[in-house]
């Protein structure tokens, strides 16, 4: 197989030149293995990829999308598959058709976001799931993945859910303000948090 240059900010990606990185480097750095593996996919093999940090926290950002999708519908069991989804296994056959494959992931995507019966909720997480499967995507547990588990960064997962109670104490006593400056740290650390009937979530930007 032959593939295309792989480029840095337009420039050919070189030794020579000094303008390169290593996965290994990347994963140093705390970039995770699967959005380095998004970002790859997303030009044709044939064709130039402009690789950079920026581009695989773009994919880091896109893989979020997908796990808060399977997040809320954690409790739904998805329906069975007796065969992968055909327009992305199309899309593989024809020529290793990444962006093509990806852009039906998204499409399934939408359509998990927008199902409203429980029965539709069913069958496209299994559709997104297998489209995932396909790909090398989507194997993660959608609340680890957000809480950054597993890269090095949990140990101070305590710390997120303290600083989350404490919030929840300041707005009981009606203390907006210190509740507000827990959410701005949090913010600032790379922690979002998110308010629901069921209580208040929280994922990693990062």
């Amino acid at each position: 197989m032959h593939n295309g240059f792989v480029q840095i900010a337009g420039d050919k990606m070189s030794k020579s030149l000094g303008n390169f990185f290593t996965v290994h480097e990347l994963i140093q750095e705390g970039y995770r293995g699967e959005a380095i593996r998004l970002a790859l996919m997303a030009a044709h093999y044939r064709q130039p990829l402009d690789i950079s940090r920026d581009a695989i926290k773009d994919a880091k950002e896109q893989l979020d999308r997908f796990y808060i999708a399977l997040d809320k519908v954690r409790d739904v069991t998805p329906e069975t598959m007796k065969a992968p989804p055909l327009d992305v296994l199309a899309a593989l056959e024809d020529d290793l058709n990444t962006p093509m494959a990806l852009s039906h992931l998204h499409e399934a995507l939408r359509a998990l976001n927008t199902a409203s019966s429980p029965a539709e909720k069913s069958h496209w997480k299994a559709v997104l799931l297998a489209d995932g499967n396909l790909l090398g995507l989507l194997w993660n547990d959608p609340a680890a993945w957000l809480k950054g588990e597993a890269t090095g960064r949990d140990s101070d997962s305590a710390w997120v859910e303290a600083q989350i109670a404490a919030r929840l104490a300041a707005r009981k006593a009606k203390n907006f303000s210190e509740a507000d400056r827990i959410r701005r740290e949090l913010s600032e650390s790379g922690i979002i948090l998110e308010d629901g009937p069921g209580g208040t979530t929280w994922r990693r930007t990062g």
